[in-house]
Order: structure tokens, then sequence, then C-alpha cells
């Protein structure tokens, strides 16, 4: 059996991301797959090399600024998919390097709040 190497509870949450690739000006846009204290998970439509160094904004709700980490690209799957606006996407995983404290305390509370949250759409077990 497979011993599990993640550190950090993770969440399959589709999250707004703003990002910039460290040293550009640039400014891009994305959708997480999944998030942890430790990571996060990106649908990206653009290949990056391993080590890439982000800038993040992971918005965790409309009503907050987002939380702002430094992350580096530690994987990304090169088998990339189309999406409906024809652009071909990757998933890519991404390692939280640097943060505000604030930043990583909403986020672990985001994350700690949707693993105590039983899923509506589960079906009840009932005797």
């Amino acid at each position: 059996m497979e011993e599990e190497r993640r550190q950090h509870a993770r969440v399959s949450e589709k999250l707004r991301v703003s990002y910039k690739i460290s040293g550009d000006k640039a400014e891009y846009s994305a959708y997480s797959i999944n998030v942890s204290a430790g990571g996060i998970c990106l649908e990206l439509d653009r290949f990056m090399m391993d080590s890439a160094v982000l800038e993040l904004c992971v918005h965790i709700s409309d009503n907050e600024e987002p939380c702002l980490f430094t992350g580096k690209v530690v994987w990304q799957n090169t088998n990339g998919l189309e999406g409906e606006d024809g652009k071909v996407y990757y998933d890519t995983g991404i390692r939280f390097e640097s943060f505000d404290s604030a930043s990583q305390m909403r986020l672990a509370n985001y994350i700690q709040g949707k693993i105590n949250t039983p899923d509506v759409n589960e079906e009840k077990n009932e005797p």
C-alpha cells in the first residue's frame, strides 16, 4: 500500500486565483482544483517550468481581501486538456513558500471549515 505523502489536509475547491510569474508584470487568472495549507493545485492555461516562482492572490471570499502567497511550481501535468474555450489547461501543483501570518490563518480556517462541514449533497445514512 502506498503511503500518503501529503502533510496537510486538502479540500477540493474551485477558488479564483490571480497570479504573476516572478519577474513578470503581467497578471493572469486561474481556478484551483484543490487547496491545502501547504499548497494549491491550479488549472493553468500555460506551461510552467518546475521551480517557477509565482505570486498568488487566492480569493477565498468575494467579501474579503485575497490571501497572498509566494509559491513554487513542483509539478505540472504535461498532458493538457482542451477546455470549452479552446485553450489547453494543465493541472499544476504549487507549494506555498512564503506568506504573511494573516493569509496563512485565514486559509487554514477556511480549509478547516470545509472539512468540518458535511456535504449537503451526500445521502444521509439512516437506520
